[in-house]
């Protein structure tokens, strides 16, 4: 429990404002709409929590999501994302 509430907090306060967003699959735009920050401080979090692995990045294929595995931080902006096991445990043992 200890390594989860480290991770939650060196998360920034929009990070977890955005992790808040993922439990169900939302797009880039959604985020943007639900979230109303500058466009930059967004894929700055959602770059940083890539890079953590705490969500997973996913692409509308042929009526269903791919994950992209690694990640492409050029199509963030055209992708669509989800918190997963690590960042759920994350979030949740924080609160």
């Amino acid at each position: 429990m200890e390594r989860a509430s480290d991770n939650m907090s060196a998360l920034t306060e929009l990070e977890k404002d955005v992790m808040e967003e993922m439990y169900f699959v939302i797009s880039f735009r959604e985020l943007e709409k639900a979230l109303r920050v500058p466009h930059a401080e967004l894929v700055t979090a959602i770059s940083h929590l890539l890079n953590n692995e705490m969500i997973s990045q996913l692409h509308f294929v042929k009526n269903d999501f791919e994950k992209l595995e690694p990640p492409d931080f050029s199509s963030l902006e055209k992708s669509s994302f989800v918190a997963n096991k690590k960042g759920l445990l994350t979030i949740n043992i924080a609160f």
